[in-house]
């Protein structure tokens, strides 16, 4: 992954979660680093189908 989409993937999800921290990398977690379940994992995954353009 080119360091451009990773960084645009990143501002995504600090956007989506609200989690700022600098923990993000290729390795991360969603539900185990952020936090994101239930509800939350469900917009957060329509969200991004919608962003990048693929089908979930």
């Amino acid at each position: 992954m080119n360091s451009e989409l990773l960084n645009d993937l990143v501002q995504f999800t600090i956007n989506i979660s609200g989690d700022d921290s600098d923990h993000y990398d290729l390795n991360t977690d969603i539900e185990k680093h952020i936090g994101i379940t239930g509800d939350d994992a469900v917009e957060y995954m329509l969200a991004f189908s919608k962003r990048y353009n693929v089908d979930l």
